[in-house]
């Protein structure tokens, strides 16, 4: 297993709560994929792909030599997981369904392999290991590819050319075209454990039309299914869009509703399970994000179990990612009030000793208008004055 997959929490300011899924890489399988920043990169051009068949990436988190990716949560099954069931069972997916899981995996592949940089410049994404386990159906209906970043191509799904070193978007083609060669037949085109020597020649021996195998496929699902299994690439669908646009004119696709039907008929119980699990999850992150009245600050994103390292550099703990405590706001808050009283006291000071000089200067210039003044003359008493 190349990496541990995780519930989680994210959550916001003002209430904002969002249930998301969690990938730890496998340290081994980054250094196979180049890397940690090698798969960085990788994810980062990834979250230029926004398509509704495609899962996406939110974020990122390398901590050592531990590489996590946030994920949107998508409650649903692996295509794979859903085909096996049937498999044991001698049952096949209805083509119209089959054709419409394929086609809007197709769609997602294309938007991926258009995807152009912020500057407008082709990314050249391409999946490489479009496989069952790879595409996710979702309990809304809806097909979604996953795992761009995590290429480990194998049989039957490997392309003749990528034997060779040689990945292209036709090489995503052919690999959805034996994926909806399997999910029209319900048996895996390839038996045994054939190794990639073999690859050349096994197309056209070993695969043979859907419908020679199964009832009920249409003549014009063979042609576009045998179309994409070209051996040579050249002679393929130039895109996934094509292919996408052949299945969906041929039988008319099924709505999201019907596809959503089948899953919860084929995956009903362990989708129950799962959505219990994360209301569980999310009655605790609440409880946890609920701080009392007088301690308010934002809550954090919730990470798995594992040290991780926020975007600015610097350790922090789990559960404290990119978060402002509600104690150092209160410390803040304190110092901050500290400060202002320490002004005012100052302030008053100041005023009271200037108040004092001006009193004193006052009080010296009155006394020295009094020591200055002129006293009227004084008449002695003559004895005329008696008289």
């Amino acid at each position: 297993m190349h990496a541990s997959v995780f519930y989680g929490r994210l959550l916001g300011a003002g209430g904002f709560s969002r249930t998301v899924a969690i990938k730890q890489v496998d340290p081994r399988w980054t250094e196979a994929l180049g890397g940690p920043h090698a798969l960085l990169a990788k994810t980062q051009a990834l979250t230029r792909v926004r398509h509704p068949n495609v899962v996406p990436t939110l974020d990122a988190v390398e901590e050592g030599d531990q590489l996590f990716l946030v994920m949107e949560y998508v409650p649903g099954e692996t295509l794979d997981r859903l085909l096996a069931p049937l498999a044991i069972r001698g049952e096949r997916v209805p083509p119209r369904i089959a054709c419409a899981l394929v086609a809007g995996v197709l769609r997602g592949l294309h938007a991926a392999h258009v995807a152009k940089s912020s500057r407008g410049e082709p990314l050249g994404i391409v999946h490489g290991d479009v496989a069952p386990r790879n595409v996710l159906v979702g309990a809304d209906g809806t097909p979604r590819i996953l795992d761009f970043a995590f290429a480990r191509p194998a049989l039957p799904y490997l392309a003749p050319e990528q034997a060779h070193g040689e990945t292209t978007p036709r090489s995503d083609v052919f690999a959805a075209g034996m994926v909806l060669w399997e999910a029209l037949t319900g048996r895996s085109a390839i038996v045994g454990e054939p190794d990639a020597a073999t690859i050349d020649g096994r197309v056209a021996t070993v695969v043979e039309p859907p419908s020679k195998l199964v009832l009920g496929v249409p003549r014009e699902v063979d042609a576009i299914t045998m179309m994409a299994l070209k051996p040579e690439a050249r002679n393929r669908y130039a895109s996934a869009k094509d292919m996408a646009r052949d299945l969906e004119a041929c039988i008319g696709g099924a709505a999201d509703t019907e596809i959503a039907a089948w899953v919860l008929a084929h995956a009903g119980p362990e989708l129950a399970r799962r959505a219990a699990a994360v209301a569980e999850i999310e009655r605790d992150a609440t409880a946890y994000s609920e701080p009392p009245p007088d301690r308010l600050g934002p809550p954090p994103i919730m990470f798995p179990p594992t040290p991780t390292t926020a975007s600015h550099g610097g350790p922090r703990r789990p559960g404290a990612a990119f978060e402002t405590t509600a104690d150092s706001r209160e410390s803040a808050a304190r110092r901050g009030g500290a400060s202002l009283i320490a002004f005012a006291l100052v302030g008053f000071a100041l005023v009271a000793a200037i108040g004092c000089v001006v009193l004193l200067l006052r009080a010296s210039r009155l006394a020295n208008e009094r020591d200055g003044a002129v006293q009227p003359p004084t008449i002695p008493l003559t004895d005329a004055s008696r008289d």
